[in-house]
């Protein structure tokens, strides 16, 4: 329970990155970086709706925008439920990398494993 926040803070760092994004060039929708930034995942949350509400923002523009997220969802649910699965009994007090790197090193076994068998 007392890892949720470390794990959870690379997210908040990037939703706080749109965000900011979003204020800075918030007189700019048109802008070269907001164009760009409204294709990053989980950055094109925060700048795509001012893209919209300033009709800058076309239809194709946001449905590829939306496609790209839906697809980096889908792939992130099934990359995490991989860390869960194979990370789920190992208890350790390494930190948060060491952590994440031995998930990777068992999921990489597991996969290993089923390629085999």
């Amino acid at each position: 329970t007392e890892d949720v926040p470390k794990a959870s803070q690379p997210m908040a760092m990037l939703g706080l990155a749109g965000y900011l994004l979003t204020i800075s060039f918030q007189t700019q929708p048109d802008h070269v970086v907001m164009q760009v930034a409204s294709f990053i995942p989980f950055i094109s949350t925060f700048v795509l709706p001012l893209r919209i509400a300033t009709q800058v923002a076309t239809m194709p523009q946001i449905l590829i925008s939306m496609g790209i997220m839906v697809v980096s969802l889908l792939f992130m649910l099934k990359f995490s439920a991989r860390i869960y699965k194979s990370n789920v009994l190992i208890y350790g007090d390494d930190g948060m990398l060491s952590s994440f790197k031995q998930s990777i090193r068992n999921v990489r076994q597991d996969y290993a494993k089923s390629r085999r068998g």
